[in-house]
């Protein structure tokens, strides 16, 4: 390895220590008389990646306010530090993180707030998938479908989709109320359809490769659940690549 590469090494992770460090305080490096000089780096490092968060979980920074959500940031950061090179793909991890913290073991609906906002971010950068015509069901005995890649079945036990909203009244909120979404890529981004828990269920039976027949066998029609209306929703949001009748 190169005097420059070990050094430009030896600086990343001086920094990345600094960072996870409350006081940033760079340890010393021989190379560089003034090691001080790290903590405008590192405080740059910290600050760039803080702000990255805020942008992805912008309801969980409200929800939280802005200075636990540097805190929590801050910690994250020091546990999980990027290890893709592109910005945007960080903070998938952070959710989970949240969930642990004991300063929100009573408020999880924090985390779940933050996973659906990490759930949508990630699905922008999806490529959608065109409707399905349902046409191929017709004569067909039973059929599968093929989940779309650029589709996700949300469940959450609180209202998360209600807690990322800005226009949202937190104290009006019953957080013991769930929430289940169909969320899927769209051309100006992500469509987010309201299921009933029988409808997600049942398109959950669909995602996980059981038959039609199955599904519907598990999840009847009843007055909160109408399947076909269910399956043509699913299918103009591009929520199955493909519908295979067996």
């Amino acid at each position: 390895m190169s005097a420059l590469r070990e050094l430009q090494r030896d600086m990343a992770s001086a920094i990345r220590d600094a960072a996870a460090a409350e006081r940033l305080a760079p340890r010393p490096l021989a190379a560089l008389a003034t090691p001080q000089r790290l903590a405008i780096h590192a405080r740059n490092y910290r600050a760039g990646l803080t702000a990255a968060l805020a942008s992805i979980f912008p309801g969980t920074q409200r929800l939280t306010g802005e200075g636990f959500f540097a805190f929590a940031a801050a910690g994250f950061i020091a546990k999980s530090p990027p290890r893709d090179p592109i910005v945007a793909h960080y903070g998938d991890a952070f959710p989970a993180f949240l969930a642990g913290l004991p300063a929100l073991a009573a408020s999880r609906w924090v985390a779940e707030a933050a996973r659906l906002e990490w759930t949508v971010h990630a699905l922008g950068a999806a490529r959608p998938t065109p409707p399905c015509d349902l046409a191929a069901l017709s004569g067909a005995s039973d059929a599968r479908v093929v989940w779309s890649p650029a589709a996700i079945l949300f469940d959450a036990p609180c209202p998360a989709a209600d807690l990322i909203d800005p226009d949202g009244d937190l104290a009006a909120l019953d957080l013991a109320r769930p929430c289940r979404l169909l969320l899927a890529a769209a051309p100006d981004g992500v469509v987010q359809h309201a299921l009933s828990a029988a409808a997600c269920a049942f398109l959950q039976s669909l995602r996980d490769g059981a038959r039609l027949s199955d599904a519907l066998a598990a999840h009847p029609p009843s007055p909160a659940f109408d399947p076909p209306a269910t399956l043509r929703s699913a299918a103009r949001l591009g929520a199955f690549a493909a519908i295979t009748p067996v």
